[in-house]
């Protein structure tokens, strides 16, 4: 099956593990130990990364399947892993997953395997993946080329996203199941219930973790139970083969028949709505949920886009419908109008539209003056050079080949010409299974990383950070010493205004940002940021609120949005919003369960008219932290 996959097109598989061979256990079991705690002996810890490396090559030279990373956990802290169970699983402390990482990279190194990377943890919450990871050594952390993480219970959190890409990691949701939670169970071919905690959970996962991959557990399930978890039911005890498609199959199609490697996850203000671009094919998708009861109109604002088409198809599923074409929907002065039914899922699929390109602030972007200059090579220019045998598009790009001894990467630095918000894309391709990196230092400081995925091709990859006018902004490429090749190609930094000062709280003060109420009760800490080193956070108490913002004047007659990431731990009571003139003129609830979150305000300004952007706590007890707002 998995051959068969590969052939039909899959180009990235990972390999995955719940448990040791039972003869390597504690337990003689591979459902768990008997007491749920670690359950390798540590006698086979060798034997049993020396055992998944063969695998990985057996499956490589002999079928042809490339594993790009490989698993050894799944929820590897938890402690329901027990020799009752009947599904198999393994404990393994967070100590010990250090032991394990190193162990496997050298079975790797000794089997000659360089093009599989390791992933980690498999937590079952993105909360739980970041606790264990914060715990990892740096050589543990350095082994890794993957972030996975299981989305239960706190969906939506992104904090581990702030985690990760402070660190330059791709992060995976490597396991969601969702299903209907109303007791008793409705027919599961016709509720909507499992297919809008399906959207609610592709959603959180792809907006505010950022995932680059998304995975769902159980696609097939045993139509003799009473679970409504699988997208397919089937008998398992009876061999006619018959099987039975659920509501859930037709709630995945929305999102997966369209939203497909090459897309960008943009923003969209409606906290339903999850878009996505792509820029090389010019197709925009909008996929939007209703889980309310009764029907919803909005407008979808398009005038982000230079060119639209004069419609949108449209795809949708319902209690009745299972995921059938609509009618076009016409696009009519940038905006889609639509109406939502209660309980349904909608896709908009809005292809050729096109951007004005914003000006790209590097020179010999694409490398077509057949020389590097005014990119560096780093650390020696032997290493670095233009080629035509691996391009993205025209007929040159950037080569990176390091040695066995030594790293290698190039370099550009501008001026930032404006205080705001740089995004940095670059196209990239390696045969480096771990390590490749592209990223972007501010003043001295990295401020940005991805890893490049290696052996899949060309990928475009996106950074964006915050600069003030004056700042050094250094965009590069890095390869580690070893051998094998990094390949850049086609690239651009831009600058999107961003008109509030010290978004991100760097500097380790409030300033410009005030407090109010009871001023004391907010500042700046390291405690919580989300990416760099600090945050803003507010302590209510249950006698005092207080709040937190800053104030500018309106450069400009228009539509602005207000961003800004924002943790609670306090169920209700907690807002951000923005003032215009003295006028609150749109505010949103945070949501209480201790996770970042993004939030997008948008509204209207005249020119000269003062705007406050502010984020506020009633007087209750509990912290609220902030980090990398923008308002644009």
């Amino acid at each position: 099956m998995l051959s068969d996959a590969v052939a039909n097109g899959v180009n990235t598989v990972e390999g995955f593990v719940n448990s040791p061979p039972a003869w390597m256990t504690v337990s003689n079991c591979t459902g768990g130990n008997t007491n749920g705690s670690d359950n390798l002996s540590s006698t086979y810890y060798t034997n049993f990364t020396d055992y998944l490396a063969q695998i990985t090559k057996h499956f490589r030279d002999s079928w042809g399947v490339n594993f790009r990373t490989l698993s050894m956990f799944n929820e590897p802290t938890q402690g329901w892993w027990t020799c009752s169970n009947n599904q198999e699983g393994n404990h393994v402390s967070a100590a010990n997953q250090e032991t394990l990482i190193a162990d496997l990279k050298s079975s790797f190194s000794a089997a000659g395997i360089t093009d599989t990377g390791i992933s980690s943890p498999d937590e079952y919450s993105s909360s739980a993946s970041k606790s264990v990871l914060s715990g990892y050594s740096p050589a543990a952390l350095g082994s890794l080329s993957q972030i996975n993480t299981h989305t239960y219970n706190n969906s939506g959190d992104a904090s581990l996203y702030g985690f990760a890409s402070t660190m330059g990691y791709r992060m995976w949701t490597s396991e969601l199941a969702v299903g209907d939670n109303t007791s008793p169970v409705p027919d599961p071919t016709i509720s909507m219930n499992g297919s809008l905690n399906l959207a609610a959970g592709i959603h959180a996962d792809l907006t505010a973790l950022k995932s680059n991959g998304w995975v769902y557990w159980q696609a097939i399930e045993n139509s003799d139970t009473t679970n409504s978890y699988g997208l397919i039911q089937t008998p398992f005890s009876s061999s006619s083969q018959t099987y039975t498609i659920m509501k859930q199959y037709y709630g995945m199609e929305q999102y997966s028949k369209f939203i497909r490697p090459g897309f960008t996850i943009i923003d969209a203000s409606d906290s339903n709505t999850t878009a996505a671009w792509n820029p090389d094919t010019g197709r925009v998708v909008v996929v939007m949920s209703n889980p309310g009861s009764s029907a919803r109109s909005t407008s979808l604002d398009l005038s982000g886009f230079s060119t639209l088409p004069s419609s949108a198809s449209v795809y949708q599923t319902t209690s009745t419908a299972n995921f059938v074409q609509l009618s076009d929907a016409p696009v009519s002065n940038k905006a889609l109008s639509v109406t939502l039914p209660a309980e349904s899922i909608t896709t908009y699929v809005i292809d050729g539209t096109a951007t004005t390109a914003p000006t790209n602030l590097l020179s010999n972007a694409g490398f077509e003056n057949s020389t590097l200059s005014p990119w560096t090579a780093d650390p020696s220019s032997s290493t670095v050079a233009t080629t035509t045998s691996n391009t993205f598009s025209g007929a040159q790009a950037a080569l990176i080949t390091p040695t066995s001894g030594a790293w290698s990467g190039l370099s550009q630095t501008i001026t930032a010409p404006t205080t705001g918000r740089y995004t940095f894309i670059a196209h990239a391709t390696s045969t480096i299974a771990n390590g490749a990196q592209l990223g972007v230092n501010v003043a001295g400081v990295q401020a940005a990383k991805v890893p490049v995925f290696g052996g899949v091709g060309y990928n475009r990859y996106v950074m964006t950070v915050d600069a003030t006018a004056g700042q050094a902004i250094k965009v590069w490429g890095y390869a580690p010493a070893g051998g094998g090749t990094l390949t850049v190609d086609d690239s651009s930094l831009s600058v999107r205004a961003n008109y509030l000062s010290n978004p991100g709280f760097e500097t380790g003060a409030l300033g410009p940002w005030a407090a109010e109420w009871h001023p004391t009760l907010a500042g700046v800490e390291n405690n919580n940021p989300l990416g760099g080193q600090y945050d803003a956070y507010l302590h209510p108490t249950s006698t005092s609120d207080v709040g937190l913002y800053q104030t500018i004047t309106a450069p400009s007659t228009g539509t602005y949005t207000f961003r800004a990431f924002v943790a609670s731990n306090i169920g209700s009571g907690v807002s951000l919003g923005a003032d215009v003139a003295g006028t609150q003129a749109t505010s949103q609830t945070v949501t209480g369960d201790g996770g970042y979150r993004q939030y997008q305000l948008t509204f209207t300004a005249t020119a000269g008219q003062t705007i406050k952007c502010w984020i506020y706590s009633s007087a209750q007890s509990g912290w609220v932290t902030a980090d990398q707002a923008s308002l644009g």
